[in-house]
């Protein structure tokens, strides 16, 4: 008997026998797991699990290593690492403060054993990743190619330890005081001067020291700042930006900065777009989706096939988004197609984009995990991974179609326009 509306069932997949063989296949793997990597699946436990998730931030050096040691050993081990800030002294570290560490994804792993689970070491050590798996506020650390280019071009500083590059080093800092500190980097801003808290560093120093060292042309506020980094390639993406002001709804500044974000389609109803993974198509799947998404009430505009050239600019895009990927790799598979979809519906309201944009965020995320937990029943667990990314919102939605089909948008827009009017 079919599922209700917007609901899924097993039989709209595979059979009772095809589902029970799955079943004791992903049993076996997981057992398999829990003997090789039982800290993967302690993880998953409730409570106590972010005592041995790859995702924690926080993290305390093993109490064999001093912090020369330490260095020394990522060396040894060739991670692909960087000092964010603040290492200057090192390798002596002030009480009460920490090291910040940017470490390549694919080096987490390798470097588990360096520290404890529990505090037995005053040595404090804040990890992020590459992309959101070690994440700040929900969000990336910084954009991933941001990431990989600060891991790229990483300088050696006293035959200690690698930090960024002195442009890089002022770019980071910058982005951290501007995205993650806000108003408490005590950088002034032309918006609201009763914004103004007190530093725990002192920012505004420390970046007009840097830039005149640097020789670069740039006022040392929060609007300036946000500004030259735009300008630069080293701001957040879309998603990113509602990710903090989620983190952070206390941050007037932030909430601004998303609200002037460019809204130009946003009065003319919802756009979408979904990257679908090519097994769903291979496997027959895609039927399914599109139903689902027309149960969802979404209506189907387009059904594009991604070529080479357009499947490398979707990867990038999804690299630079925080996909909510959980403890899975990044490991999207081949992207074969994109999916266009309108609720036209749903009006959004631009004066109340911030509550609106979250709303949406959570609509496209619900419905990507629906689909993606259910095809990944038929698939065995070490191969799991998302098979389905979509957009935020109308404005992202616009700005992938851009970026994919730079000669081609304007034939979406009329598209759409033509199928609103035989709605009409």
């Amino acid at each position: 008997m079919p599922g209700q509306k917007g609901t899924l069932e097993k039989s709209d997949f595979k059979s009772s026998s095809s589902s029970m063989k799955y079943s004791l296949i992903n049993g076996f793997y997981g057992l398999k797991e829990f003997l090789t990597r039982p800290d993967h699946v302690l993880s998953q436990l409730p409570f106590c699990g972010k005592y041995f998730s790859m995702s924690r931030v926080k993290r305390y050096i093993n109490k064999r290593f001093s912090i020369d040691t330490f260095f020394r050993e990522l060396s040894q081990r060739e991670i692909r690492y960087v000092v964010l800030r603040w290492f200057e002294d090192l390798p002596f570290v002030e009480k009460g403060e920490d090291i910040d560490l940017l470490i390549h994804d694919d080096d987490l792993e390798k470097v588990k054993d360096l520290f404890s689970t529990i505090r037995k070491n005053p040595r404090i050590v804040d990890i992020y990743s590459v992309t959101a798996i070690c994440s700040y506020g929900g969000a990336p650390y910084y954009p991933p190619s941001v990431a990989e280019d600060i891991l790229r071009e990483r300088v050696l500083w006293k035959n200690l330890c690698y930090v960024p590059n002195p442009e890089h080093y002022f770019l980071s800092l910058a982005y951290h005081a501007v995205y993650h500190k806000h108003e408490k980097s005590g950088l002034s801003t032309s918006k609201n001067r009763s914004l103004y808290q007190a530093p725990d560093h002192p920012y505004a120093e420390i970046l007009t020291a840097m830039a005149k060292k640097l020789d670069l042309n740039v006022t040392i506020s929060l609007d300036d700042l946000h500004i030259y980094l735009v300008n630069n390639g080293w701001s957040p993406t879309p998603r990113m930006l509602k990710e903090l002001a989620v983190a952070f709804p206390e941050s007037l500044w932030l909430k601004s900065v998303l609200e002037s974000q460019n809204m130009d389609y946003l009065s003319e109803g919802e756009v979408s777009c979904f990257f679908i993974d090519e097994w769903l198509t291979r496997n027959n799947k895609l039927p399914f989706i599109l139903k689902l998404f027309q149960e969802k009430g979404l209506n189907i505009i387009a059904i594009m096939d991604l070529g080479q050239q357009e499947r490398t600019k979707a990867l990038t895009l999804i690299k630079n988004q925080n996909w909510r990927l959980n403890h899975f790799p990044f490991n999207p598979g081949v992207l074969s197609k994109i999916i266009i979809t309108e609720d036209e519906k749903r009006k959004v309201n631009t004066e109340s984009f911030m509550s609106q944009s979250l709303h949406l965020i959570a609509k496209n995320v619900l419905l990507e995990e629906q689909i993606n937990k259910s095809l990944r029943q038929e698939i065995i667990r070490t191969n799991w991974r998302h098979f389905v990314y979509g957009s935020d919102n109308p404005s992202q939605a616009w700005q992938f179609i851009k970026f994919l089909y730079p000669d081609k948008s304007d034939e979406i827009k009329a598209m759409v326009q033509t199928f609103r009017c035989k709605q009409k």
